[in-house]
């Protein structure tokens, strides 16, 4: 049931352009300032280190960044196959390291469902035609990872935006259509420009450097300076592009878990669709979301209101398991696909001591106990019969129904959804909590 108010197998992330490897040659050497090894084989030396990457799921992923040079600085002139394993075994397969070319050769690697662990040792093996295999290894820091990146969109829809991010050097910004990488730009400014491409529909991903990987470019040596830790972060966009002012959407989501009186918990979902400078739109829409437990044949769906910039929604049926999930939206004419993920789950506890007084004339008062990390209520009140007669949401501890709003003599429950997501803000929140009375409605009769 839906309620509405108001170690192998994973995936990796790869920076268009740079370059990853881990060599073994003549035995291991501490690079500048890092719990890591270098080797060299055949006049390439390899450097590495690594740290977090987050998309604010609460999971922290696993980030690498290396080079891999010649004297020249260039990377190696034919394909290696790369293995990353922790000690446990593999963790990721079937990656390379790209071959050379400009002198600068770097790479940088991040994976969102590989969990980083402190303290532990990660390996990266190449191997290529005929058998050599090299490799080197890193030890994973005992540090926090990057804020991500609140990417908003421009009123003209010509710009991606975000504020600066604590702790980072640098930023990329890589728009897809459809899968294919349509742009792709890094640098120290916190916007993206996007006034060029075509009418369409897009995703945008924007990630927070700790270092600068500029700056690694521009050194060619061959043994280049590395940061002791390399982080990474990422904030996520759709948009669908139109043709003139006002016709251009956005979209984003967020996933988390409602607890609502079982040890399973169910999935809340936080789905914001709208303008590009914000406004809601007029007309409502349907949307799909895929994932973990929900297959392209059996998607969870459910109704995008009219005149709302952002809506909340949560079902009892369904976990949130943890993984990466799709979610589609279709409005009019427009359709619009934007991903999330879900980590670590964080908790907050149902509304309690919930007290409906009925009014005069078809109105009631509702109060509760607030709940502590709670942002925003939906009071939502429903007759016996099953049906939805009215909701409201609200920041304190109490709401007010108005007077004709129920039917004289007729029974009514109440139930109080507590949430950690600001509605009136405009920054995508990464991750949603709700918790409902929902064993525990209150009652009253209308009078």
């Amino acid at each position: 049931m839906m309620r509405e108010s108001g170690r192998v197998g994973r995936e990796a992330s790869f920076w268009a352009g740079l370059l990853l490897v881990g060599l073994l040659g003549c035995g291991p050497v501490p690079p500048d300032g890092g719990a890591s090894s270098e080797a060299e084989r055949d006049g390439l030396v390899l450097r590495l280190t690594g740290g977090t990457y987050s998309d604010g799921s609460g999971r922290v992923g696993l980030a690498l960044v290396a080079t891999f040079r010649d004297e020249q600085g260039r990377g190696p002139a034919e394909s290696w196959t790369a293995l990353l394993s922790d000690s446990r075994g593999a963790l990721a397969s079937s990656f390379v390291y790209p071959l050379g070319g400009e002198p600068g050769s770097h790479a940088a690697w991040w994976w969102w469902n590989v969990g980083l662990a402190p303290g532990e040792t990660y390996r990266l093996e190449l191997s290529r035609a005929g058998g050599d295999r090299v490799s080197a290894s890193f030890t994973a820091p005992d540090s926090q990872s990057l804020p991500v990146p609140p990417v908003t969109l421009s009123a003209d829809g010509a710009l991606l935006t975000w504020q600066p991010v604590l702790g980072a050097s640098s930023y990329g910004c890589q728009v897809f259509k459809d899968g294919a990488l349509q742009l792709s730009w890094r640098g120290g400014t916190t916007e993206c420009d996007v006034s060029a491409l075509p009418a369409g529909t897009y995703t945008a991903s924007v990630l927070a450097f700790n270092t600068s990987l500029e700056s690694l470019a521009a050194d060619v040596s061959q043994r280049p300076v590395l940061p002791t830790e390399f982080h990474v972060s990422e904030g996520r966009l759709a948009f669908s592009k139109g043709q003139g002012p006002g016709v251009t959407l956005r979209a984003a989501a967020a996933g988390g878990a409602l607890h609502y009186g079982r040890a399973q918990p169910g999935l809340a979902l936080w789905v914001g669709l709208a303008r590009a400078d914000g406004t809601p739109l007029e007309q409502g829409g349907t949307v799909e979301l895929i994932g973990p437990g929900l297959r392209a044949e059996t998607p969870l769906r459910f109704s995008y209101p009219p005149n709302a910039r952002q809506h909340l929604v949560w079902s009892y049926d369904t976990p949130p398991l943890s993984g990466r999930y799709t979610l589609t939206a279709r409005l009019g004419t427009h359709v619009l696909s934007t991903a999330f993920s879900i980590g670590e789950l964080s908790s907050l506890a149902s509304p309690l001591d919930v007290r409906a007084v009925a009014s005069p004339s078809g109105g009631a008062q509702v109060s509760w106990r607030a709940v502590e990390g709670s942002r925003a209520y939906s009071v939502s009140v429903w007759d016996n019969q099953g049906t939805l007669v009215a909701v409201q949401w609200t920041t304190a501890a109490d709401t007010t129904f108005a007077s004709g709003t129920f039917a004289t003599g007729r029974a009514y429950d109440v139930y109080v959804a507590a949430t950690d997501v600001e509605l009136a803000s405009t920054v995508t929140p990464t991750r949603v909590t709700v918790s409902e009375n929902t064993y525990l409605p209150a009652s009253f009769v209308a009078r």
